[in-house]
């Protein structure tokens, strides 16, 4: 299975935040969409890099209430492992784990396609091994 099967079944379009905006904003639209990290885009869509909870906890504990009026540019983690629609999902899940991070953007061009998580991959990865098992059971292979 590749990451572009994941991203087609999604309706929704990423949740993002410019460079320029604030933490307070970042936090809001966490709080509001329910979301862990938000991809930091410029104008033109190109993706700049990605702010997550944890950017903002430790912003919050450098620069205590002074944080939230910080730019999301001066938080935001600017180096982002990536991968694109193409790549298979165990591979990307494989990356993540090693990488420590729980959520990666898909990007063709440069443009963000959207953010995947381990949680989407694990989800897309047992539906279809359980539409494997159906599959043998409807086939009469059921001792499987």
């Amino acid at each position: 299975m590749r990451i572009s099967e994941i991203l087609s079944d999604r309706t929704a379009t990423p949740v993002t935040i410019g460079p320029e905006e604030t933490l307070r904003d970042a936090a809001r639209l966490l709080a509001e969409h329910r979301i862990g990290i938000l991809p930091v885009c410029k104008s033109d869509g190109v993706l700049g890099g990605v702010l997550s909870e944890r950017d903002i906890v430790a912003a919050l504990s450098e620069h205590g209430n002074k944080a939230a009026g910080l730019s999301v540019a001066d938080v935001m983690t600017a180096k982002v492992e990536v991968c694109a629609p193409s790549e298979f999902a165990a591979e990307i899940l494989e990356r993540m784990n090693k990488g420590k991070f729980r959520h990666m953007p898909v990007v063709l061009n440069d443009k963000l396609l959207g953010i995947v998580s381990i949680r989407d991959v694990l989800s897309k990865l047992q539906n279809d091994a359980a539409m494997d098992r159906d599959k043998l059971y409807n086939a009469g292979l059921s001792w499987l």
